[in-house]
């Protein structure tokens, strides 16, 4: 039987908007219903369940228990200099402490296409992990 492939996660939520906390704050703050409805889309335990059953689906993956998780942070206005979780992720990628970083979706790690790739292209060729 061959090893298990480790799994770690990346999870991100653009804004306080997006975690369920930050909605349920929004909500009592303000007392009103947004004209544009709040989607579940990117919020971070949904990406979360999804990344796991993701996991599951696969005999040869194994989760970590490592997570790096960046709430409340643009991945289009800020820099990825100051993305402590993306940088976290790469830094333990280089130490070899997983094989696959899992993302819920590609826009997770970067809001521009080309941003997004050049990471994933970054952590193959400096660490040798794939993004899945």
């Amino acid at each position: 039987m061959s090893e298990k492939l480790k799994i770690a996660l990346f999870m991100r939520a653009s804004t306080n908007k997006q975690t369920t906390q930050g909605k349920m704050k929004q909500a009592s703050r303000s007392g009103k219903v947004s004209a544009r409805p709040i989607s579940d889309e990117n919020d971070l335990p949904l990406q979360k369940r999804k990344c796991m059953e993701y996991i599951a689906g696969r005999a040869d993956w194994e989760f970590t228990e490592l997570e790096y998780i960046e709430a409340g942070v643009s991945g289009f206005h800020t820099h990825t200099s100051k993305r402590t979780g993306l940088n976290r992720a790469f830094e333990d990628a280089k130490k070899g402490l997983f094989d696959i970083l899992l993302v819920y979706k590609l826009d997770r790690i970067g809001r521009r296409s080309t941003e997004s790739l050049n990471h994933a292209i970054r952590f193959l060729r400096h660490c040798r992990i794939w993004v899945v």
